[in-house]
């Protein structure tokens, strides 16, 4: 599984299940697998299986959400997510994935106060941070997002995916700021620590657009093309 050998590793799940069936563990891993693998419903199904047992257990309520959020079942992964608040209000990890479901269902505000009950037991989180940033610029509040992230940034360490997204998202406020140097800096860092990432090139292109370097946007946008079409 830590490999990332999710086919051979649902098969070794498989085994140790039909020698426990019953173990609450093996269920919830075995979900984990086949949520890697994308067979949603198979992995609910395990959930489920292990929810018989601890209906309680809110990492497994959690998982169980996020499966069904990632097959577009929003309003069901709202609905488990709510069990697993109820059962555990101030769980940093349910917290984050019900931020995020209400996120995705536009329901910004409420979004917004669930990342900022995560700031209050936990500040030092940059996901955290991220995420309340994302949710700042969705309700269009940039200068708000833009603090958001710089905290984020602040707190990133070594985490170079984050860090890109991050410094990519900074980048966006910056832009709707109209402070487009500064967005150029920020989409700049974001393509050193990904250079293949055609998100990032097409918001520098559309910046350079803006400042009228139409040559330079030009390359931009053949790099983004080329790297799409690889």
């Amino acid at each position: 599984f830590d490999s990332g050998k999710f086919d051979k590793s649902t098969m070794c799940y498989d085994a140790a299940l039909r020698l426990d069936p019953h173990d609450v563990y093996l269920l919830n891993k075995q979900g984990d697998n086949l949520s890697r693998l994308g067979k949603f419903t198979e992995a609910i199904e395990c959930y489920d299986k292990a929810l018989e047992y601890e209906p309680a257990n809110i990492y497994i309520l959690n998982n169980k959400a996020i499966a069904l959020l990632n097959s577009g079942n929003i309003n069901e992964a709202l609905k488990v997510s709510n069990i697993a608040y109820n059962y555990r209000p101030s769980s940093p990890i349910v917290l984050y994935w019900r931020g995020f479901i209400l996120e995705i269902l536009a329901e910004f505000d409420k979004a917004l106060e669930v990342y900022d009950k995560l700031i209050t037991i936990d500040d030092s989180n940059p996901e955290v941070w991220n995420a309340r940033g994302n949710v700042l610029t969705d309700m269009e509040r940039p200068e708000e997002a833009l603090e958001a992230y710089d905290k984020a940034l602040e707190l990133c360490l070594d985490d170079s995916e984050l860090d890109a997204t991050a410094q990519n998202r900074k980048g966006n406020a910056l832009m709707e700021l109209l402070r487009f140097e500064e967005a150029i800096e920020c989409y700049d860092k974001a393509i050193s620590l990904e250079p293949h990432n055609t998100s990032f090139l097409l918001n520098k292109g559309v910046v350079l657009m803006e400042l009228g370097n139409f040559a330079e946007a030009e390359n931009i946008f053949k790099a983004e093309e080329e790297m799409e079409n690889e």
